[in-house]
């Protein structure tokens, strides 16, 4: 699909323009349309992987086809796992809100576009080329990104990559944390990710391969207020304004990561540069403990002064100016804005054309924004005077005067106006007939509009539940279902689609919430009672397994057992419990009993592809057994008669999945992957890519001619750099006659290097030649069977 001006996404959402571009995808303006209010966001285009060369390069280091394409669509769906996690903190007002996103396959070919549609915000960086900060600006920012990180940490979830690109601006100047872990998984589809770019924030224990908790968000946000209170130059850089080398950099960071203390930032005063330095402490246990500490610290200073504390960017070749300060609240609300990761804004081209051109011809007119309402009418009655007077009173000198004892002196009486109580009593009925039919016509008007309101009220309710239910993936479906909740409450079908796939996803304790509330708003809903209870079983269920994991964790393996038994009595349809059973038995090595559990009746209720997981479990502790004994030939009879049976799998302590982020990388992995040709077996360290990593040992066999090898050694990626190998290769000479030449011996880079054992055996096995030849790794033998 091609991405420019007025080009179609989301459905109904168009392209404005191009606002900026990174090193792994482009930024756009999208706007919509509806009911004559024009919405805006931005979009953000990745593309996985970024180019063909990618894919060249994955194929050069040895796989196939099936493999690129398995290696890629693991960072799409890492992505995907990312863009839920904005998702879940999207309700924060100090966080860049997520809005929608979906996943475009390339037709024919290894390819994916993910498009992530988030608010329209400005980068702070951006804001700062134009803009000066002062202390209590800063401090402005300090409060609202240490309550973005408290959120974050009741979550349980760390950035690890604050900095000034990652934080935006809002028109309201609320700064808001951007860039949950999306900008750094697509780097790494590229070849690696490089400490490079980050490491000027980076907290030491993160520099330094070490374990770390939340503390190193806190580390980094206050070497970003550091650096603002700084005139924009990091900790032990030369001060203004002498100009920095790559030299200087170089220094100020080994300088902070051996842990010298740092200098206060020079414009900051005596009580914020104090918090910004606990902040900063090079140990973790120095730090604020949590960031809600340091937000607490921080509300409790003095108001700071206005002087300028930050200017970006290139901050020592601007000189001081004597115009009045600003602060960000001063700014100007109609600057363009953007709102996703580090981009560069391209020029604009020139043009009459306003930006929201690409909207405006779908905007109404201002008379046509105009809504009506309707209020009850009152009618007024104007009676017209009569043309002459009366003249049927008395004159006072005819009056006569009487007393009666038992009353008052009665007053002198006009006579009645017979002709003027006529017209009154005729003009009375003429206005209660028009009125009554006026009236009538006015109530069935008012009827009209109210039954046309209902009307569109229920086209949008549908509109909305079938966009929910026609949703491209959960993510989505998730979002349009609790906006259906929000803005219809007394719509069952929002709590019982929300909470059916939130059991899918196994977030039972979710279910349950969301129908509660159901009852609420629902309380005769028969479906909504029966999914409550079944949601508040399998609460109980997740809680007997995570008792269960628990025992697991603490080598209680009978007593973990019995939890997930209680746990299948209550559900046996799902799967963690079978698999909690099963690892319990492989981790003691008893395949035979982890076998046979799975053949009893209670089993039958699980999904084949739950049991496929589970059998191929049990496969792969038996490959891993003969691995470990080094019986390479009973290996390759295994494979060679189970060959259905496998397929790209990782496997470690009782445990198989397709994925390999599922698994402590830093031990050892059992890892398969089969083909229509060959099948390899890998049991060591790997890297962050699912590649080799570190000490390992493989073997692989071909399915065609029966060839294998199996080596082991210190791999680094598919190399092996160091080790051992033993290659048995299939040959057919030129006269027809079949045998297998066998190489054994020391290995480097993947080349037999140093005396190597050559040998030719028949097909039955018997051996008639032997031999040993020295050979220098570069003209000499691969190992491994292509």
């Amino acid at each position: 699909m091609k991405y420019e001006k007025n080009s179609i996404v989301f459905t109904d959402w168009k392209i404005v323009r191009e606002i900026g571009e990174g090193s792994y995808g482009k930024v756009f303006e999208i706007c919509k349309t509806d009911y004559g209010i024009t919405t805006r966001s931005a979009l953000k285009v990745i593309r996985i992987p970024h180019s063909i060369s990618d894919i060249r390069t994955a194929l050069n280091e040895g796989m196939d086809e099936q493999s690129v394409t398995t290696y890629f669509q693991g960072f799409v769906d890492e992505i995907v796992q990312e863009i839920a996690i904005m998702s879940s903190l999207k309700s924060h007002p100090n966080i860049v809100s997520y809005e929608d996103h979906c996943v475009l396959n390339h037709n024919g070919e290894i390819g994916w576009d993910i498009l992530i549609r988030m608010e329209l915000l400005t980068p702070l960086e951006e804001y700062l080329g134009n803009h000066k900060l002062s202390e209590n600006d800063i401090i402005h920012m300090g409060k609202n990104l240490c309550d973005a990180l408290s959120f974050c940490q009741k979550k349980g979830m760390i950035h690890r990559d604050i900095k000034p690109e990652n934080i935006f601006i809002s028109e309201t100047g609320q700064f808001k944390l951007g860039d949950f872990g999306v900008a750094r998984t697509v780097e790494k589809t590229t070849g690696g990710l490089s400490k490079k770019g980050t490491e000027s924030y980076m907290a030491p224990e993160v520099y330094l391969n070490q374990p770390y908790g939340s503390g190193v968000d806190i580390y980094s946000l206050g070497l970003v207020l550091y650096r603002f209170m700084n005139n924009n130059r990091l900790p032990f850089l030369p001060p203004l304004p002498q100009p920095i080398t790559f030299a200087d950099r170089e220094n100020a960071l080994s300088r902070r990561m051996k842990g010298e203390a740092l200098p206060a930032p020079v414009n900051a005063s005596k009580e914020f540069a104090d918090i910004i330095l606990k902040a900063c402490a090079y140990k973790p246990e120095e730090r604020y403990r949590t960031a809600a500490d340091m937000l607490e610290d921080i509300h409790n200073l003095k108001p700071g002064n206005s002087q300028t504390a930050a200017l970006m960017p290139n901050i020592a070749e601007v000189s001081s100016s004597s115009e009045e300060t600003k602060g960000i609240f001063d700014a100007a609300s109609s600057e363009e804005t953007i709102g996703l990761w580090n981009i560069s804004t391209p020029q604009k081209e020139a043009s009459n054309e306003p930006p929201d051109s690409a909207c405006k011809e779908s905007a109404p007119s201002e008379e046509n924004a105009v809504i009506e309402s309707y209020e009850n009418d009152t009618l007024s009655e104007e009676l017209p005077a009569d043309s002459e007077p009366s003249n049927d009173s008395e004159s006072p000198g005819d009056s006569k005067v009487s007393v009666n004892e038992k009353s008052p002196v009665d007053l002198p009486q006009p006579k009645k106006n017979t002709a003027k109580k006529k017209w009154l009593i005729g003009a009375a009925a003429i206005l209660i007939i028009g009125g009554g039919i006026g009236g009538l016509k006015l109530y069935e008007h008012k009827k009209a509009v109210r039954h046309e309101q209902v009307q569109e009220s229920i086209e949008a309710r549908e509109s909305l539940f079938e966009a929910a239910e026609a949703a491209s993936n959960d993510y989505v479906a998730i979002k349009q279902y609790k906006s259906a909740i929000e803005t219809y409450p007394y719509d069952e079908r929002g709590y019982v689609q929300l909470a059916k796939l939130k059991i899918e996803k196994e977030e039972f304790q979710g279910a349950y919430d969301i129908l509660q509330k159901g009852m609420e708003f629902c309380p005769d809903s028969d479906e909504i009672k029966q999914l409550s209870e079944q949601a508040k079983a399998l609460v109980n269920y997740a809680q007997k397994v995570k008792e269960g994991d628990n025992l697991n964790a603490a080598a209680n393996y009978e007593e973990a057992i019995k939890k997930y038994q209680e746990a299948l009595q209550i559900d046996s349809t799902q799967e963690d419990a079978y698999a909690g059973i099963v690892q319990c038995y492989l981790i003691q090595n008893k395949i035979k009993e982890a076998q046979d559990f799975l053949q009893n009746d209670s089993a039958k209720n699980l999904p084949e592809k739950s049991m496929k997981r589970l059998r191929s479990a049990c496969h792969m502790q038996h490959i891993y057994n003969l691995l470990s004994q080094e019986d390479y030939m009973a290996i390759r009879e295994d494979l060679k008669n189970n060959k259905e049976d496998f397929f790209h799998g990782f496997y470690q302590n009782g445990k198989y999945n397709t994925q390999y982020k599922n698994f402590d990388l830093s031990q050892p992995v059992l890892k398969i992957y089969a083909s229509n040709t060959y099948t390899s077996v890998y049991y060591g360290t790997l890297n962050s890519y699912g590649q080799y990593q570190g000490n390992g040992k493989e073997f692989h066999f071909l399915f065609e001619n029966g060839s294998y090898y199996y080596a082991e050694g210190e791999w680094q990626g598919f190399t092996l750099s160091s080790g051992n190998a033993f290659s048995q290769k299939y040959i057919t000479s030129s006269d027809g006659s079949d045998f297998f030449i066998i190489y054994s011996g020391g290995i480097k880079n993947d080349m037999f290097y140093g005396d190597i054992n050559i040998s030719q055996t028949s097909l039955d096995g018997s051996q008639y030649s032997n031999s040993i030849q020295r050979m220098n790794g570069l003209e000499g033998v691969s190992f491994k069977i292509y």
